[in-house]
């Protein structure tokens, strides 16, 4: 009975397997319905983002000899796909593969054929979104390990006869038009061919690279567990071969990609080619960023073909090409460089200040501390500072040198310090990392009284690293650990309050980057004849030098930078298209160090693409742009820090995370968030704007500084100010709304509805980085005519001027009066951009000097401008030709 009731269940079985899925009303999306399996997740096939691979030194594959000669294949209609067996009625040998990072040898199962509805899908995975053609998959079985592993090689089909002589061996071409030449007898379920076949012929010869992941068979039970091999180079064939398929047999077979989850695709070539559209090396930053927290705590730690001797950070590129990337890490924070921004402070856990038991362990590379329970585990989030969302507690590890003066993989301004601290954090929503890095500094001390340097240190914190050194130092050995009880506030230190925030990498391989960066600015002091202990015991030096900034902005939380004190350090180099405003208020200003020599200082300051501009009306030419869209944070009633800059008035968003404000439209590419806007003034009704319309200067000019952080390009919109002539000026005289003053204190916070009562308040900050917080809707402070404007390409108007932002000058201005700040630049040469215009017809200026366009011949002007050039030309010639009929009389 119990016989009977299992053969009843595989029956069952074999039946559900047979006929319960298909590519039609029983397809992919349904098959988890009878096979549980098929959502897993470690499902294949998969989207290779080629972004996201990372490299893996593997061996390349052992191909048997028999796969070179020729086989007995019984070639069938299995009712899903054509699938190849060799044939068991004749002596074969048999058809074996070994190496390719497989363990162990493995035999021939099958190969069979996935494709589609045409030439532009039908492969089952895909890269960076593209589809081939078509897939073959030959699968391989280990039956000492039951190990199963499939090769896929691509279907590329070409219209063109020419491209497959070109690109494919003679050999591969003609096994493969064998194969297809007996489609034709296979139309039915279950009809089948003999036919003898190669496989080295059918596989072609470009299997030097590939890609490579664990996944599931793509079918039905969709067993999980494959090792999967995808070689980047597809097999061409003729669009009339696979027609053959498509018209003979079925019209499609192929399932879509399934979802990555945690899973890592490893590449046995160094350099990857990312794809041309931009959503596929965007789209997997959060995966990347879980790759990168993976390998932190699992990878890196482990692998030893890198360390920091002879295969140390100068050859770490040659197996980790992200090792060469562009936003690496660590960097010389180059103080003349940075930024002042605005951030909200670090929230610590309650358990910071409490002890708690952390395993120690020495890796090969450093000696990494971890929290194991994950019962307080959440008592050691991190929040605020300006990273978004909730972060969860990774590690803590240190880098140190071979002395005092060395082992600080960040420097500032040259400086290096005797160590570095990293406290390590991800974000398990997002994927993010953050690291909050802090320096290690020593003291000499000749005994403990020693008055001027003891001062320096925290003895509590002291104690709490003395007992980790005393511990650490014991781990001699690679995976030597221990369990110590420490607080990781009094780790840390006190001094949390300053500090530098950049965009970087790892510092260790694979330097996976988007890792954001906290540098604090102040040490934690150390004892050096406890540091030199530790030293000695444990390794001579585990640190990377800094890497290149490249276009990256280096911002500080707070305001007073202190520059080096040699020369080298205390210029910024220059970048592309990103703009990082000098910090120090004697290196420019509106007086002594002026527009007229800021290129002397910064040399971007005198190129050709400067801002502003005079927008002469008759060089204008129109063009259609859609509208500006808004989104609804404009209209939020929010705090902005207004801050006295030295230079003029900047105010920022007090919480961007919450209330983050874009635009798009306005004939600019992508979104734009904002970032601060700033005011223009003048001594007088008369000067203020920068830009001027026809040489005319108005008595002031708003800048609303919005950045494309995909693009890293700013647009910036610009607002004229009029201001009232007289106290006899009135709302009818003018025509025009006249602002009044209004104003109301909620909590300590100033709220503002008008440009004048704004005025009124930041009047007050009469000295550099004197600040105030104003309650506002930025809304009320903009112009109400967005859709007429100038639009050029230009620069930011202070140093270091670099260029390549996108101007929006509205031609509408907003009317207040105010008591006037002296900061505003003279323009600046056209050099032969064009200035667009968004209205069809523009007013010429009354003054004859601006009639004239001296834009490149061949640009449209408006018809004003071309009837008073051709009058004047008409005129010339008549006085020309009167003069040579003079002559000639």
């Amino acid at each position: 009975m119990k016989t009977y009731g299992v053969c009843i269940i595989t029956i069952l079985f074999v039946c559900v397997s047979a006929n319960q899925w298909n590519y039609g009303h029983l397809g992919p999306d349904v098959w988890s319905e009878y096979y549980p399996l098929c959502a897993g997740k470690s499902q294949s096939p998969i989207n290779i983002l080629t972004a996201c691979t990372l490299y893996r030194d593997i061996k390349p594959f052992e191909f048997i000899s028999t796969h070179a000669t020729k086989n007995y294949f019984t070639v069938k209609n299995n009712g899903h796909t054509i699938i190849s067996i060799m044939n068991t009625a004749y002596e074969q040998l048999s058809v074996q593969l070994r190496g390719g990072g497989l363990n162990g040898t493995f035999d021939f199962v099958n190969f069979h054929l996935h494709w589609g509805e045409n030439y532009k899908s039908g492969s089952e995975h895909q890269v960076n979104g593209i589809k081939y053609a078509g897939e073959i998959h030959f699968v391989y079985k280990n039956h000492l390990t039951s190990q199963m592993a499939v090769l896929a090689l691509f279907m590329q089909s070409y219209g063109d006869h020419t491209k497959i002589i070109s690109d494919n061996n003679d050999q591969t071409r003609d096994e493969w038009q064998r194969y297809f030449d007996m489609t034709r007898l296979l139309r039915s379920e279950n009809d089948s061919v003999l036919l003898d076949l190669n496989v080295t012929s059918l596989m072609g010869e470009n299997l030097q690279d590939f890609w490579r992941y664990k996944g599931s068979l793509t079918t039905p039970p969709c067993t999980e567990g494959i090792i999967w091999t995808i070689f980047t180079q597809p097999i061409i064939f003729i669009e009339e071969q696979l027609k053959l398929l498509r018209d003979n047999v079925f019209f499609e077979d192929y399932r879509g990609p399934q979802p990555l989850y945690n899973r890592i695709v490893y590449r046995n070539f160094l350099h990857e080619t990312l794809s041309t559209i931009p959503d596929y090396n965007r789209l997997m930053h959060q995966v990347l960023r879980f790759i990168s927290f993976f390998f932190l705590v699992t990878y890196a730690t482990h692998e030893h073909d890198w360390d920091y001797g002879e295969n140390g950070p100068d050859v770490w590129h040659e197996r980790y090409p992200n090792c060469a990337g562009q936003l690496q890490s660590p960097i010389d924070i180059l103080t003349a460089c940075t930024t002042y921004k605005n951030f909200t402070p670090f929230t610590f856990g309650a358990g910071y200040n409490e002890e708690h038991n952390f395993t120690i362990r020495n890796n090969g590379h450093t000696i990494v501390g971890t929290f194991n329970n994950e019962t307080y585990l959440s008592t050691l989030r991190l929040r605020g500072g300006d990273i978004k969302g909730t972060f969860e507690f990774v590690n803590f590890h240190l880098h140190w040198g071979e002395n005092h003066r060395s082992g600080s993989e960040h420097e500032v301004n040259g400086i290096k310090y005797p160590g570095e601290i990293h406290f390590v954090y991800a974000n398990p929503s997002t994927n993010q990392t953050a690291v909050l890095g802090i320096f290690m500094q020593s003291i000499f001390l000749q005994n403990e009284t020693e008055k001027s340097s003891v001062h320096l240190l925290d003895e509590e914190s002291r104690r709490e690293w003395k007992r980790f050194f005393d511990l650490a130092q014991t781990l001699t050995d690679e995976d030597n650990s221990t369990v110590v009880n420490l607080s990781l506030s009094l780790l840390m230190g006190d001094n949390l309050q300053d500090f530098w925030r950049y965009e970087g990498s790892f510092t260790t391989p694979p330097c996976t980057e988007g890792v954001i960066w906290t540098i604090f600015k102040e040490p934690i002091f150390f004892v050096e004849s406890e540091f030199s202990s530790f030293r000695r015991k444990i390794y001579f030096e585990d640190y990377r030098r800094p890497q290149p900034l490249y276009t990256r902005d280096i911002y500080r939380n707070f305001f007073n930078e202190t520059l080096s004190s040699i020369p080298d350090y205390q210029c910024c180099p220059k970048k592309d298209s990103i703009n990082t405003s000098f910090s120090t208020e004697v290196e420019w200003n509106y007086g002594e160090y002026g527009p007229d020599v800021w290129n002397e200082f910064n040399g971007t300051c005198g190129e050709i693409y400067q801002s502003p501009i005079n927008i002469k009306t008759a060089c204008t030419v129109y063009q259609s742009f859609p509208p500006f869209q808004f989104s609804p944070n404009y209209n939020q009633t929010q705090d902005f820090l207004v801050t006295n800059n030295g230079h003029g008035i900047s105010a920022t968003q007090a919480n961007a995370s919450a209330y983050p404000m874009t635009h798009t439209g306005g004939g600019l590419d992508g979104t734009f968030q904002f970032t601060n806007f700033h005011i223009h003034w003048g001594e007088n009704y008369n000067v203020g704007s920068e830009h001027q319309i026809n040489s005319i200067k108005y008595a002031g000019e708003i800048h609303f500084v919005h950045m494309n952080y995909e693009t890293n390009k700013y647009g910036i919109l610009g607002v004229l100010i009029d201001s009232n002539r007289s106290s006899q000026s009135s709302s009818s005289q003018l025509g025009r709304r006249i602002i009044k003053r209004q104003t109301s204190n909620t909590g300590g916070v100033t709220q503002v509805t008008t440009w004048e009562s704004y005025a009124s308040i930041v009047s007050q900050l009469n000295y550099t980085n004197a600040s105030a917080t104003i309650r506002f809707k930025l809304s009320t402070l903009m112009t109400t005519d967005f859709n007429i404007f100038y639009r050029y390409t230009g620069s930011k108007t202070t140093p270091p001027c670099i260029e390549g932002s996108s101007w929006t000058v509205f031609k509408t201005p907003i009317y207040f009066n105010n008591e006037a700040l002296e900061s505003f630049r003279p323009v600046q040469p056209l050099d032969g951009r064009m200035v667009y215009r968004s209205f069809p017809n523009d007013i010429v200026s009354s003054i004859p000097d601006y009639y004239c366009c001296t834009q490149n011949a061949g640009r449209s002007f408006s018809g004003v401008f071309l009837i008073s050039l051709i009058g004047k030309q008409l005129f010339l010639f008549s006085w020309l030709f009167t003069f040579y009929v003079l002559l000639r009389d």
